[in-house]
């Protein structure tokens, strides 16, 4: 008999990182012996554009996609309707279906998952993705005297996740040793992983193409950073790293991949060039890269980051520069030597020096693209969840067995 899982998520599936770290897992595990149900909040205005494809690939795979709209204004009241729009939801669902688990992918979804899985007897997963309300404080988006109660109330609700599911999900051993030590452990660990069968590095012929459309030379040395600008990954300090790469020669150039507009007041450093593309086309532009910048302003939620671009850039063959103390990245830079460096003290002085050792290591494509495969390939978490899940269904019929 197949094993219902209801996923939950806030995050849309229309969404690049929904196709990436959700949709991309969920449509290898469904099949005879997992049954898939999906509940997702789309931004309107992707949804429109990309639902067609989404719900192609689910009936595909045999999903069942259940799409709400997320609401994004007024802050609080927002999440409160999407809230409710979401219980009415899962309550008509659960009051229909019959389900051996809950999957809740982060802190909104784990609310609902919570209140069902208590009202309807069933176990749910945690699958907490990093530390979110200290993410959210941390980053200023909840700085003002409005939002303190918010958080308080999400760290509050933590520690009952923690308690109330019958396993918690952390994306580092980092984040794992944090929660064992209060005393919590159910906890498992997983990496983001990533799709390698869509990043991987081009040829030579493509890469020279694809540098001389964006105007660098042929014989360029590339630093790509990819992400969000902003909040927790602040763009001076971003650019400070920048402009020591562009620096230590004129043969460097840097290229942002990223979908946010600078503020008027920030200029591009020189040589280089900020592009906005589809998850589609990030393979082909890190594939002109040497080097891939990671950062996060120092923080506590850092313990429970695993960046999803660092498989990506291994996979593309770009070595890794990044602060230390970002969830697991120091032990495997320790586990795959070159393939990343840390710097402790974010200065020009210490990334000089890091810079450097970096520039002057020994490069192979190929070991880093075996990093890629051994820490990050997605079969890898695809495999992961259906031992959870096959793990869970089991204790499940034991101990309605005994009863």
């Amino acid at each position: 008999m197949a094993v219902n899982i209801l996923y939950i998520s806030y995050d849309g599936l229309t969404d690049a990182l929904g196709q990436s770290q959700i949709l991309a897992y969920q449509k290898q595990i469904s099949s005879e012996l997992f049954k898939v149900t999906i509940i997702s909040f789309e931004k309107l205005s992707v949804y429109k554009k990309d639902k067609d494809s989404v719900f192609n690939q689910c009936n595909l795979a045999g999903i069942v996609w259940i799409p709400l709209i997320y609401t994004k204004k007024p802050p609080i009241l927002s999440t409160i309707k999407d809230l409710y729009n979401g219980w009415i939801t899962i309550k008509n669902i659960l009051t229909t279906n019959s389900f051996d688990i809950i999957h809740c992918r982060g802190y909104i979804p784990a609310l609902l998952g919570q209140r069902a899985s208590i009202k309807f007897k069933v176990p749910f997963i945690f699958d907490m993705r990093g530390w979110w309300p200290d993410e959210k404080l941390e980053s200023g988006s909840w700085s003002s005297l409005l939002f303190r109660p918010v958080y308080h109330y999400f760290k509050k609700k933590e520690d009952s996740f923690f308690k109330d599911s019958i396993v918690t999900v952390s994306l580092t051993d980092s984040g794992k040793k944090e929660i064992n030590k209060l005393g919590y452990k159910n906890v498992k660990q997983i990496p983001t992983c990533t799709d390698l069968t869509l990043f991987r590095r081009n040829d030579d012929k493509t890469i020279l193409d694809n540098k001389m459309s964006i105007g660098f030379p042929s014989d360029s040395k590339v630093l790509i950073y990819s992400g969000a600008l902003g909040g927790n990954y602040p763009i001076e300090e971003i650019f400070l790293f920048l402009n020591a790469f562009l620096r230590k020669s004129i043969n460097h150039y840097c290229l942002i991949l990223s979908k946010e507009t600078l503020p008027e007041n920030l200029q591009l450093p020189e040589k280089t060039v900020i592009k906005s593309v589809n998850y589609t086309e990030v393979n082909k532009y890190l594939s002109i890269g040497d080097y891939g910048l990671i950062y996060y302003k120092k923080a506590f939620s850092n313990i429970g980051r695993c960046p999803t671009k660092l498989g990506e850039y291994w996979a593309c063959g770009l070595q890794v520069l990044c602060p230390s103390k970002i969830g697991d990245l120091d032990n495997l830079f320790t586990k795959y030597p070159n393939a990343g460096f840390s710097i402790r003290n974010w200065n020009e002085a210490e990334i000089n020096d890091v810079l450097e050792i970096a520039i002057n290591s020994n490069k192979n494509s190929d070991e880093l693209k075996h990093a890629a495969f051994d820490y990050f390939d997605l079969k890898k978490g695809v495999e992961f969840y259906k031992n959870l899940y096959m793990g869970i269904s089991k204790v499940n019929k034991k101990k309605s067995q005994e009863y």
